[in-house]
């Protein structure tokens, strides 16, 4: 098991070409060029790109779009709050990534790729909504 910072970024380094990871667009993510090359603290940071998908891209493809897009209003909103009690520039640049990808998930709602994946959640999320109403029925 890795247990320097070296040693995990070359694990990262394998992983990605081995991965071949893709951006949240699908299109292929900037080439890993090294330990903190090519990483930004606010966009992206090193420690959530390790295993060849950054850690915002299995977030959304777990949580799905409705899911992915309150999630970063919520990371919005906490970002909004917290930076005058951390790191200002860091964490107003951290609202204005999650507003910028919580924006670009508003404008999915315009392609008809976008409207039926959030109608599919909207289905999913109403049958388990519904699944509370039998067990208030004693089944």
């Amino acid at each position: 098991m890795p247990g320097t910072k070296d040693e995990w970024d070359s694990l990262a380094v394998c992983r990605n070409r081995l991965a071949g990871s893709r951006g949240l667009g699908g299109e292929p993510s900037p080439a890993y060029e090294g330990p903190m090359k090519g990483f930004d603290p606010v966009d992206r940071p090193s420690h959530y790109n390790i295993g060849g998908i950054e850690a915002i891209e299995y977030i959304k493809q777990q949580i799905g779009p409705i899911g992915y897009f309150f999630y970063c209003e919520g990371n919005s909103l906490k970002y909004s709050h917290r930076w005058r009690y951390k790191d200002p520039m860091k964490d107003l640049g951290k609202k204005q990534v999650y507003s910028t990808w919580m924006k670009a998930e508003a404008d999915r709602l315009k392609t008809v790729e976008g409207r039926t994946e959030w109608l599919k959640q909207l289905e999913e999320l109403k049958s388990f909504v519904l699944s509370f109403e039998e067990v208030g029925k004693g089944k």
